[in-house]
């Protein structure tokens, strides 16, 4: 999958300091629903435990070509959902945020979801505080 400014992919265990400059920002997980990264060795475990659950992607910035960010389709949850429906989840480093890379990836991942794996209903939640998350349900 990719867009104009974005591929993605798995993610590596070599990806490890670039999700821990992004994860260790007070501001980024909490809103996403995990506590910041206080380690290297935090963004390697989240990567080999976390990550290679369900349809987990690294978002790459084509420019760079590392990792700013996470989207995923999760089809387990604390949530009672149908084998035939997605919770989307996502996150994007700070400096990234406000420059519509989110709504680009999103918008990828649901084509995906709809077109190639046949997905009934996608759906996402926010967590309280994530006012950019929010902003989005009203639009």
């Amino acid at each position: 999958m990719e867009t104009e400014r974005l591929s993605f992919r798995r993610w590596q265990d070599s990806d490890a300091a670039e999700l821990f400059r992004y994860a260790v920002d007070p501001s980024v997980g909490p809103i996403a629903g995990w506590p910041p990264h206080k380690s290297i060795d935090d963004s390697l475990w989240t990567i080999q435990n976390v990550f290679p659950k369900d349809d987990t992607y690294a978002m790459i910035l084509k420019e760079t070509g590392l990792p700013i960010g996470c989207i995923s389709l999760m089809t387990s949850s604390t949530h009672d959902i149908q084998t035939s429906e997605y919770e989307l989840g996502y996150w994007l480093g700070k400096p990234y945020w406000g420059k519509g890379l989110m709504t680009e990836a999103a918008q990828e991942i649901v084509r995906y979801a709809f077109e190639e794996l046949n997905t009934e209903k996608i759906w996402c939640g926010y967590y309280e505080g994530n006012q950019r998350s929010a902003g989005c349900r009203r639009k």
